[in-house]
């Protein structure tokens, strides 16, 4: 095989892979687009049930509110009723006391009038001895005539002495049975008054005991119906509470149902990311061996990433929008985490037309995931400029555009939070401060 031969077949395989890789790129580029798509039709599906649960969860969480002000209520009923009943039992209490004063004064004055009656049995029974005794002496006085017993008594006196002594000792002897018997009756008198004076002591004191056992019995019914309506209070808590941790329990599932929506939203997110990468990648790899081709063919040097940024690098701003959100890790606005914003927001009303930053050759304009409608111009060594959000794209891929020619308008397409552009500059794949290179 000559070598004119075997170059013209090297040459022929070279071109095949290029057209090949070419014609390839379209359909790899479509066909992540494609999953991309797919990926955020499902996001935003989820996002829906997401927002679903999270009306869910809220409206559980007012009815636990509302719960748990019911139960604060019952506490604070209980709490009093409580109080109440803490009273009132000191009250009891304090009565009861009372009527075991009143107790004791009755026993003690019912000891007493024992012990009386107990003395008056003795005196009646002394006095009946005496009664008895003296009877008997009338008696037999009556009988044997108490003068002729006297006289007997006196004629036998021995002498004048003995008949005064023994007439002095009769005397004596009526005397003092007499007085015997006076005294028992005014100690039975005594006895009698006292007995009375204590049964009227008794009486008194069973009257007070009855009274403060009346209200005794009085307070103890208010503290019955205390203690009933605590129960139906301690039930109606009881029940609120059961509710309560039955509501806790549903909004405590919602919020694990949230998170598990938002872990998928988050995965798919990831997802879309790394596709984007890779959409990204393979196209720098396209522009690289292009680069490198035209390059070979024109034996210019090898490309070099600028070591410093240049404000004299020939960029323009793309559109005269304010500026919102500038280069550097932020808040999403939408997903609410830290996140890298790798070019700069330009804030500017619908339909706001959109100039290339600087003459190039677009390398893409179609959707990408987040961004929306999508133009990607890239200027040569290594630089390359991308316009997201856009409303509507007036170029194609391969087209070659000047600088500040309209190749686009504002919008908001994508994932995005109003009407605006984002800006970027990349120097061979690596996004950079867009501020640092436009005039």
């Amino acid at each position: 095989m000559s070598k004119k031969y075997l170059s013209i077949m090297v040459a022929s395989i070279i071109l095949c892979t290029q057209i090949s890789v070419v014609q390839a790129a379209p359909d790899y580029i479509e066909d992540k687009q494609k999953n991309i798509e797919q990926n955020k039709e499902k996001m935003k599906q989820l996002e829906g049930q997401k927002n679903e649960v999270n009306n869910n969860k809220n409206a559980v969480k007012s009815e636990i509110d509302i719960v748990n002000n019911e139960l604060e209520e019952k506490a604070s009923q209980i709490a009093a009723s409580e109080t109440k009943i803490n009273q009132i039992q000191s009250k009891i209490n304090e009565m009861q006391n009372k009527i075991d004063v009143i107790q004791d004064n009755i026993n003690t004055t019912e000891n007493k009038i024992n012990e009386i009656k107990k003395n008056i049995e003795e005196k009646e029974a002394e006095k009946k001895s005496k009664e008895e005794l003296l009877g008997k002496r009338l008696r037999s006085m009556y009988k044997n005539n108490p003068y002729d017993e006297f006289l007997l008594i006196l004629l036998n006196s021995k002498n004048l002495g003995d008949l005064i002594s023994r007439a002095a000792t009769i005397s004596r002897i009526v005397e003092t049975d007499m007085s015997l018997i006076n005294k028992v009756k005014s100690i039975q008198l005594e006895l009698d008054k006292d007995k009375e004076l204590l049964s009227k002591k008794v009486e008194d004191l069973n009257a007070q005991k009855s009274q403060v056992s009346m209200e005794q019995n009085s307070v103890q019914a208010t503290k019955l119906d205390l203690l009933n309506e605590k129960k139906v209070l301690d039930v109606k808590a009881k029940e609120l509470k059961t509710i309560e941790n039955e509501k806790q329990s549903k909004y405590n599932s919602l919020n694990n149902e949230e998170k598990k929506l938002q872990k998928e939203i988050s995965s798919l997110d990831n997802i879309n990311d790394e596709l984007q990468k890779q959409m990204d990648k393979f196209i720098n790899e396209l522009n690289e061996k292009r680069e490198k081709e035209e390059n070979a063919n024109k034996e210019k040097p090898p490309i070099e990433k600028p070591t410093s940024p240049d404000k004299n690098s020939g960029f323009i701003r793309p559109t005269n929008g304010i500026l919102t959100s500038p280069f550097g890790m932020r808040m999403h606005p939408v997903y609410n985490e830290m996140r890298m914003h790798k070019g700069i927001d330009l804030a500017s009303p619908k339909g706001t037309p959109i100039k290339a930053s600087k003459s190039g050759v677009v390398d893409f304009a179609g959707v990408m995931s987040g961004y929306g409608n999508v133009v990607i111009v890239n200027h040569g060594n290594g630089y390359q400029t991308l316009y997201a959000h856009c409303n509507s794209l007036l170029v194609s891929r391969n087209q070659s555009v000047n600088q500040g020619q309209v190749i686009a308008t504002v919008g908001n397409t994508g994932v995005g939070t109003g009407d605006h552009l984002h800006f970027e500059v990349r120097i061979n794949g690596d996004a950079v401060n867009p501020l640092n290179y436009i005039k």
